[in-house]
């Protein structure tokens, strides 16, 4: 699939906290053809001029479901581009989860990505969070 028809699905509204940092965020779960089993998604951003419709990810969690992934590493980094073009985040951050790992000594297996855009910077806000 296109990366532009992908991206497509996620869909802003206007940010109503105009200019000030603050952190939104979404949860959800896709169980993709490959890798197997279910996955946990979290997402996390500073807005910039937009915020993500919930009923959008949700359409864009379906759609990557139905896509291959050859490793956790390459969906998360795929979600923190989309949600970072797409909404013009100032600060995005994306964890992907399995607690099935396929593996025999392998419980589960993790991945968070962050990106930001350049020049931007509110640490006493980000180092807040508590990790996801």
């Amino acid at each position: 699939m296109d990366v532009f028809a992908r991206r497509s699905l996620l869909q802003g509204r206007p940010n109503p906290g105009g200019g000030a940092d603050y952190v939104s965020g979404l949860q959800g779960t896709l169980t993709p053809k490959s890798p197997t089993g279910s996955l946990d998604v979290t997402i996390r951003y500073v807005p910039g001029k937009l915020v993500l419709a919930p009923e959008s990810f949700e359409d864009y969690l379906h759609l990557l479901e139905e896509l291959d992934w050859p490793t956790l590493e390459d969906l998360a980094t795929a979600i923190v581009k989309d949600i970072s073009n797409e909404m013009l985040t100032r600060w995005s951050q994306v964890n992907v989860k399995s607690a099935q790992s396929g593996l025999d000594h392998v419980a589960t297996h993790e991945v968070t990505v962050e990106d930001q855009q350049p020049g931007w910077r509110n640490d006493d806000l980000i180092f807040r969070l508590p990790p996801i």
